[in-house]
This record gives C-alpha cells, sequence and structure tokens, in this order.
C-alpha cells in the first residue's frame, strides 16, 4: 500500500487531490513498472477483482406533456408544396 501512495502522490497535480486522467495512466504505468509487469497484464488483473454489485438498469425518463406545440420551420422560406390561389371574383 506504501507503493500506492507514492506513486499517488508522485503523480497528483501539485496542491491537487486528485488525479487526471493523464495523470492516472502515468501512475498505472509507474505501479505496472514497479511490478514488473506490463500495463495491460496489470489493468486486466485490476479489472478481474472488480466484481459488480448489482446489474445496470438505464434510469426511466419521464417526459412531461407538451403544453406548447412544436416549433415548424422558420416562416420566412417558401412552403415546401404550391399553394393554389384564391380566384377573386369581381363584384357586379
Amino acid at each position: 500500500m506504501v507503493t500506492v501512495d507514492v506513486i499517488f502522490h508522485k503523480v497528483k497535480p501539485q496542491g491537487g487531490r486528485r488525479l487526471l486522467y493523464p495523470n492516472y495512466l502515468k501512475a498505472l504505468s509507474a505501479a505496472a513498472e514497479e511490478a514488473n509487469m506490463n500495463v495491460f497484464e496489470l489493468i486486466g488483473l485490476l479489472g478481474m477483482q472488480i466484481k459488480p454489485s448489482k446489474t445496470f438498469v438505464a434510469p426511466q425518463v419521464r417526459r412531461a406533456a407538451r403544453s406548447v406545440p412544436p416549433v415548424r420551420a422558420s416562416l420566412s422560406h417558401a412552403p415546401l408544396w404550391p399553394r393554389r390561389a384564391r380566384r377573386v371574383l369581381p363584384a357586379h
């Protein structure tokens, strides 16, 4: 456990308490080197130790009723189909 603490303090940002992803990769590389392993072998061993606590189920998203009608295409453009012109009869 001491080795993990030393590696963490070597790769963490100055004054920080968390590792950014690039620093995390450096820590994995340093831990693999310390264990005389390939990085991918170390990742495989770490992954084998993780036991899922339960099956992931995506949360159900509730959709609210739409009170506003959906927005149509811009009214400034001409319609996609021609409209029939109304005939205006002259008054007699």
